[in-house]
């Protein structure tokens, strides 16, 4: 499974790029939405996480770990996904408030802030 989520990753990290390029996500429960709603494209038949199941657990308070489950599309799901985010109090310990500090919230993201996400390069540009 890790391997198919690895090559939609591959496929669809430009679709992603271009969303960014117009609006930063403001939490990191919008960001696992829009990947999660990029790797699950209907073309994929299994293995398809919901992006509108998306359950967050955050017992910290200034920092943390943010565990994400993800439930399956479809009537009454029976495999759940998870992921953890470890997020902290300032910009130097936490990657994407140390992204958003650095926007004009008026203007559309820099290019640098796009790439400060992983997308430096990506096919489709």
């Amino acid at each position: 499974m890790v391997k198919e989520f690895l090559e939609r990753w591959e496929e669809n990290k430009w679709k992603i790029r271009e969303s960014l390029k117009t609006k930063l996500p403001n939490y990191y429960e919008e960001l696992v939405k829009l990947v999660t709603s990029n790797i699950t494209a209907e073309m994929y038949e299994d293995f398809a996480p919901d992006p509108e199941r998306i359950h967050t657990i955050d017992d910290g308070n200034y920092q943390g770990t943010l565990l994400f489950i993800i439930g399956e599309k479809g009537y009454d799901p029976t495999i759940y996904y998870s992921l953890f985010v470890d997020y902290g109090s300032r910009t130097v310990c936490d990657t994407l408030q140390g992204i958003l500090d650095n926007k004009d919230w008026e203007e559309l993201p820099t290019e640098s802030q796009v790439n400060d996400f992983g997308f430096a390069y990506c096919a489709g540009d």
